[in-house]
């Protein structure tokens, strides 16, 4: 009886299997010892990354807060002077609405004391009040100190030598109205103090009205708005830290002994921990260590803190974590190393073992005879070209085989599939409304879809492989064709619009050239060209601008508003009649061109006319902005939408001061 042969595939799987699993065991040995004193090094290397990470985040939040301080004040001395400008406004609207009510009626005199007696008794939070000065330096108003009422003052100045009254005139004759810094005295303290104050001329009289604050108020408010946001000084809130504020005297303006001094307190190994922090921020800012002392909710533990300091308050500002919290967070990340060491070891040993099986599994499939299956994949292949008919897998023996049977086939419908969405996409292209074509190198069609064959009126066997020259003409190509169909060549991907002359007429047409470049070639020998018709688009659009003349330039006024009669918009002929300008009453309601005067109606009747009657027409009596009255043929009518919907009113007029 003849020896069978020993398989080829057997002997090297057994001994291939023996060499892995000799090397598995050795490569596991080496790997744990080294895998541990890598562990034990990021163990130490953990520790002290830790700490200086809590440091880091320390310092951080502490010049993040101080951050926050810095925007905080200069958003609120930013609220503080434009508070400023508006009572000045205020005083000064005041003191117009007075001198136009009753400059016909009363003396010159009678109205100027009407004004002082109007803002004489108005009084600000911090001492805040109005003064008036003339252009001359003569003082009409200053409440705080009546005496000087009358008096010249361009001769007073500050400690400083400045002649304060003198160059508020100078402010008020450049700009008109604007801010001034000087020193002046304080009303309670009867002491100079820094002051900021804002000045507005009213030229009527040539006075000169304002009003101020101290700096030393500005900075108290403001720092009484960061101490109460106490909110913003929390973080890290899984471990209760704040931030802290103090003065560099000792006193505690925060949590957690706000209110106190604590210049001379100690900790329990007798350092002066308030001072340390102290001398701290007044050298830039560190890190200092102490034991807590006992104070309401605070442990009294060791602890670390970073300081800060903010000198022209005086403050030192700081963040603290406790030592015993970092310690107990580096012992839970060796816990969380530990775990991930041995977890990556025992992966480790499981993925060595399911190697070595995969592998055994492996080397026996292969160890069966395949050439009768192999023929039967080999004639698959050959036929595949021709025709779509699947391998017939029961007459597989192999199980590998008959897994890759499966695969074929499954290719084989991804083919016919492929080839029913070829189909598809076909007929998608050619049922688009927009023109595709893809053109070759040589600008010849090498595909064209229906719409761009109708509107050329001619059928694809008569375009494809002809040139772009062919179908537009020699001179039409040279000219606006072939400069767009280069460019793309060179892979630039560009979009024009354009009239183009079909078979079917003239239509405007937005063309767009992409370039395309086949997959594993360097050079682009192909372009992509999409067009759309745009011609009712462009007809649209000249209209819109036909119509925008036409509102432009008509001589009569023409206003639109919205349904709460508000101004959308205007035309020229409205500003020359009234004298607004369109960015002065856009927004603004209808009334504002003075239509209180109506023949028989006002207003209010005229809106409810126009909503139910869709219309009105007559004369009335407008108001330009310099406040002439003039008669106008007045015109107003509705808008409304396809459903019936008011949308906007339409409203137009001229002056007809000539006709009277």
């Amino acid at each position: 009886m003849k020896k069978s042969k020993p398989s080829l595939f057997d002997i090297i799987a057994r001994y291939w299997i023996a060499f892995l699993l000799i090397f598995t065991i050795l490569f596991l040995f080496i790997g744990f010892v080294g895998d541990y004193k890598d562990y034990q090094a990021d163990v130490k290397q953990l520790s002290l990354e830790h700490k200086e990470n809590v440091k880091d985040r320390l310092k951080k939040e502490v010049e993040h807060y101080i951050k926050i301080i810095e925007t905080q004040t200069k958003n609120l001395q930013e609220a503080k002077y434009k508070m400023l400008q508006n009572r000045v406004h205020k005083a000064h609207l005041v003191a117009e609405n007075l001198y136009e009510n009753y400059k016909d009626k009363q003396s010159q005199a009678q109205i100027k004391d009407m004004i002082i007696a109007a803002l004489r008794k108005v009084r600000f939070p911090n001492d805040g009040y109005y003064f008036i000065t003339d252009i001359n330096g003569k003082e009409i108003l200053f409440d705080e100190k009546p005496e000087l009422e009358g008096k010249d003052m361009l001769l007073v100045y500050n400690s400083d030598g400045v002649f304060v009254v003198k160059e508020m005139i100078e402010i008020a004759k450049k700009q008109k109205e604007g801010f001034y810094n000087y020193k002046w005295t304080k009303p309670k303290v009867q002491e100079e103090r820094i002051k900021t104050s804002y000045i507005k001329l009213f030229e009527p009289y040539g006075w000169i009205i304002g009003t101020g604050i101290y700096l030393e108020d500005l900075t108290k408010y403001i720092q009484e708005s960061i101490l109460d946001n106490t909110e913003a000084m929390k973080f890290d809130l899984t471990l209760d830290n704040y931030i802290f504020i103090g003065q560099w005297d000792g006193l505690s303006m925060s949590h957690p002994a706000r209110g106190k001094n604590m210049y001379n307190v100690q900790d329990k190994n007798g350092k002066y921990l308030v001072q340390e922090l102290i001398q701290k921020a007044r050298d830039g800012g560190g890190f200092v260590e102490y034991v807590m002392p006992s104070l309401s909710n605070e442990r009294n533990s060791q602890k670390i803190s970073y300081v800060q300091g903010i000198a022209k308050w005086q403050w030192y500002v700081g963040a603290g974590a406790y030592v015993d919290d970092i310690n107990d967070q580096i012992e839970l990340l060796k816990g969380q190393l530990y775990k991930k060491f041995f977890s990556a070891f025992l992966r480790g040993v499981l993925l060595s073992l399911t190697l070595l099986i995969l592998f055994s599994l492996f080397s026996r499939r292969l160890n069966r005879k395949v050439k009768e299956d192999f023929l039967i994949f080999v004639n698959f292949f050959n036929k595949l070209i021709l025709n779509n008919k699947k391998i017939d897998i029961d007459k597989i023996r192999f199980s590998e085989f008959e897994e890759l049977g499966i695969y074929a086939n499954a290719m084989l419908d991804a083919k016919i599939n492929l080839e029913d969405n070829l189909r598809k996409y076909e007929m998608i292209v050619s049922s688009s409304k927009d023109f595709l074509s893809l053109m070759d190198k040589d600008y010849k069609y090498v595909a064209i879809n229906e719409t761009y064959l109708r509107y050329l009126q001619k059928s694809k066997e008569e375009i494809i492989g002809k040139s772009s020259v062919e179908i537009f003409g020699e001179e039409d190509f040279e000219k606006n064709v072939k400069p767009y169909q280069e460019r793309a060549l060179k892979g630039e991907s560009l979009t024009l619009q354009r009239w183009i002359k079909f078979p079917i007429g003239r239509r405007f047409i937005d063309i767009q050239f992409f370039p395309y470049k086949e997959e594993g070639k360097e050079k682009i020998e192909y372009f992509v060209v999409s067009a759309r018709d745009w011609t009712e688009k462009k007809k649209r659009e000249d209209e819109i601008v036909l119509w925008k003349r036409v509102f432009e330039n008509t001589m009569e006024a023409v206003m639109i508003c919205d349904t709460n009669m508000k101004i959308i918009t205007v035309n020229n002929a409205f500003s020359e009649i009234t004298g607004y300008s369109k960015e002065e009453v856009v927004g603004e309601s209808s009334k504002i061109i003075g239509l209180g005067k109506i023949h028989n109606a006002q207003i209010g009747d005229i809106c409810s006319f126009v909503r139910k009657n869709g219309q009105w027409s007559g004369e009335v009596k407008n108001q330009k902005k310099n406040g002439k009255i003039y008669p106008a043929f007045f015109s107003a009518n509705t808008v409304v939408d396809e459903e019936g919907e008011v949308k906007n009113y339409l409203a137009v007029f001229s002056d007809i001061t000539n006709l009277k």
